[in-house]
C-alpha cells in the first residue's frame, strides 16, 4: 500500500498513510494506460502517407473518382453531339428548301407559254446542241418596202469631208471600229485588208467609221491606217460627232453602235447607194458570198 510523506514536529520526514480515494484514482488511471498500450500494440493505426487521394478512392456516393470523371466526360460528349446534330439538321433543311424552290421555279417556267417568232430557232438545255443549226451562212437583207438610206457626211482621215453622195457610183463596204480596240477591230480590219488585196485597183471601196471619234482624230486615223496598209483612195477612215455617228449606224446602216461598241457585220452598198445586205465577217461562208456579191456589182459596171 502506497504511503504519503509527512513532516513531524522535529522537522523529520515521517511516513503518512495515503488517502483511499487517491489510491483508487491512481489505480484506475494506471489500468487505462495499460489497456491503451495493449490496444496500440495489437491494432496499430494505418497511416496514409500518399500526398493525394487515389483515383480509385470512393466519393460520398460510393463511386470511385474514375467513375465520376467518366460520367462527366460522357455527359459533355452527349451535349456536344446534340449541338452538332442541330447544326446538321439546319443545313439539311436549308438545302431541302432551296431544292424545292428550284423545282417549283423550273416547273413554273416550263408551264409558262412561250411565244416564239415564226422561223426563229430556240436553243435550250434539254437537247444536245446541233452545230449545223447554229451556223448562219446566209446574209440578212433589208426590207424592200423601207427606205434605209439618207444622206450623211463625215470627216475622212485626210481631213476632207466625204458624204454619201460622194460615194455613189461605186459599190462600197461599210464597217464600224475604233483604234484602241485590242482584238475584235484588229481581226475585222485584217479581213478588210484581205478584201482590199483581192480587189486592188478595182472599183469597190471600203469605208471604216470610228465609234470613238473623240480619240480617233484624223491624225490618229492616219497613223492607224498605215498599220494595215490602207490605200488612201480605196480604203477610207471616217470620224465625226459621236451622236451623229450613232444616228448614221442606226438609221442608215441599221446597226446598233455606241462609244467603243459596234457589231461584227459589214454592210454592202451598191453603186446607187442602196444596201444590198449585211455580212458577218467571222463566218467564212458569208465572207465568200460577200466577195461574190462585190464581183457581181463590179461586173454590172463594166
Amino acid at each position: 500500500m502506497h504511503t504519503g510523506v509527512g513532516l513531524n514536529l522535529d522537522g523529520n520526514d515521517v511516513a503518512k498513510p495515503a488517502s483511499p480515494v487517491t489510491t483508487d484514482r491512481r489505480e484506475s488511471m494506471h489500468g487505462r494506460y495499460v489497456a491503451c498500450a495493449e490496444q496500440r500494440v495489437l491494432h496499430p493505426p494505418v497511416i496514409d502517407k500518399s500526398p493525394t487521394r487515389s483515383i480509385h478512392s470512393k466519393t460520398r456516393g460510393g463511386r470511385s473518382i474514375a467513375e465520376f470523371i467518366h460520367q462527366v466526360s460522357n455527359h459533355e460528349s452527349f451535349e456536344s453531339d446534340k449541338a452538332n446534330m442541330k447544326v446538321a439538321l439546319n443545313i439539311v433543311f436549308i438545302l431541302a428548301a432551296g431544292l424545292i424552290a428550284g423545282l417549283v421555279l423550273r416547273a413554273s417556267r416550263q408551264n409558262a407559254p412561250n411565244e416564239v417568232p415564226e422561223g426563229a430557232v430556240v436553243f435550250t438545255n434539254d437537247q444536245p446542241l446541233d452545230v449545223d443549226a447554229t451556223r448562219n451562212d446566209e446574209p440578212s437583207k433589208p426590207p424592200e418596202d423601207e427606205a434605209w438610206l439618207s444622206r450623211f457626211e463625215l470627216i475622212e482621215r485626210s481631213g476632207r469631208k466625204v458624204s454619201s453622195e460622194d460615194l455613189k457610183g461605186r459599190p462600197y463596204v461599210v464597217s464600224f471600229f475604233y483604234s484602241t480596240c485590242p482584238s475584235i477591230c484588229v481581226s475585222q480590219n485584217q479581213k478588210l485588208r484581205e478584201l482590199q488585196d483581192e480587189f486592188e485597183g478595182q472599183g469597190v471601196r471600203f469605208v471604216a467609221i470610228s465609234v470613238d471619234p473623240e480619240t480617233d482624230t484624223p491624225e490618229v486615223l492616219r497613223e492607224y491606217a498605215t498599220r494595215f496598209g490602207a490605200d488612201k483612195d480605196q480604203w477610207l477612215f471616217m470620224t465625226g460627232d459621236l451622236d451623229y455617228i450613232r444616228r448614221v449606224g442606226a438609221e442608215i446602216f441599221r446597226q446598233p453602235v455606241d462609244k467603243q461598241f459596234h457589231t461584227e457585220r459589214f454592210a454592202l452598198v451598191d453603186a446607187a447607194g442602196e444596201i444590198e445586205g449585211f455580212y458577218s465577217w467571222p463566218e467564212p461562208r458569208q465572207m465568200d458570198k460577200l466577195k461574190e456579191s462585190i464581183r457581181g456589182m463590179l461586173d454590172d459596171q463594166t
